[in-house]
Parts: structure tokens; C-alpha cells; sequence
């Protein structure tokens, strides 16, 4: 199941547009349990660059992606602070309640009509973990392929 930016009834959709890396990320609000600053987080050994570690959230332990090194967006600097999108998984796995994505400062939150998004094709190399890129009111984003993710972490995993 891909992210669906189409509104339901005709209106606009809620969504976030964070800073991932050098890029924009796009995603529905519905999609994020919460927005946190994360304080500690546990460093796996031998884990690839992507899987950032894991860390505390409401009790469970939330396996955390840097979007950025799985696409392949590593260029940009590190942020000083490490802030989450805690993810609602669009499939149900009892191993992976949440998960979530590095993001570089606090998203914005913008309304989405049909017409404000188009596709971007050409020129654009799609990195491991986007579904697509667009542009939004002429701003580049990304948008994340979450089944992908969540398929990379079921995988890392087991």
C-alpha cells in the first residue's frame, strides 16, 4: 500500500513537508503518531548506515531510519539535534508497532490540494526509499516509500 496524497472527498489533505538530509520529505499527517526530540538512543554494532539505532518511545522500543543515508543523501551535515517523526506503520506487524525517521528540524505542516502536486520524472534519481519525487508550489520533495521501510526493518529484524 503506497501513500495516498489524494484527498477522499475532493479537500485537501493535512500534511508534513520535514527536511530530510538536502531534500524535502512529503508525507500525510495521518501518518505520524508524534514529533519528538530524541535524547538517547542505542547504536547497533555492525548495522547498516541506514538503521540509525533505536530508542525509547512510550514504553516500546522504536527502531529509527535515516531516510537520508538510505537514498543516498548523505551530502549534508548532521543535525545537533535529533528529532523523530514516530511513524504509524500502514502495516500492522506486532515486531513493528512504530518506527521512525530522522528528520532535520521540526516539519512544517501544509495543506495539499490534488492540483498543487506534480510529479517529478525526469532528472531525478530515485534513491533507495522514495516512492517518488514531486514539487509542491514549485518547492522539491520527496515523497517516502513506507511500505519499502517497513519492509527494510522487518528485514533487519529477523
Amino acid at each position: 500500500m503506497a501513500v495516498d496524497l489524494s484527498p477522499s472527498e475532493g479537500g485537501p489533505v493535512r500534511c508534513l513537508l520535514a527536511a530530510v538530509g538536502n531534500s524535502q520529505m512529503l508525507l500525510p499527517h495521518a501518518c505520524v503518531a508524534e514529533i519528538v526530540n530524541v535524547d538517547e538512543r542505542e547504536q547497533l554494532t555492525g548495522a547498516p548506515t541506514w538503521y540509525a539505532g533505536r530508542f525509547v518511545w512510550r514504553g516500546e522500543n522504536v527502531p529509527l531510519v535515516s531516510l537520508q543515508h538510505l537514498s543516498g543523501d548523505v551530502a549534508a551535515e548532521a543535525p545537533r539535534r535529533i528529532r523523530v517523526l514516530v511513524i504509524n506503520p500502514l502495516t500492522k506487524r506486532a515486531e513493528l508497532p512504530f518506527y521512525g525517521i530522522l528528520v532535520n528540524e521540526l516539519p512544517r505542516p501544509v495543506l495539499v490540494d490534488r492540483g498543487d502536486v506534480r510529479m517529478v520524472e525526469q532528472g531525478i534519481t530515485k534513491g533507495r526509499g522514495v516512492l517518488t519525487h514531486v514539487t509542491l508550489g514549485g518547492q522539491a520533495a520527496m515523497i517516502p516509500d513506507l511500505d519499502s521501510l517497513e519492509g527494510l526493518l522487518h528485514e533487519h529484524a529477523h
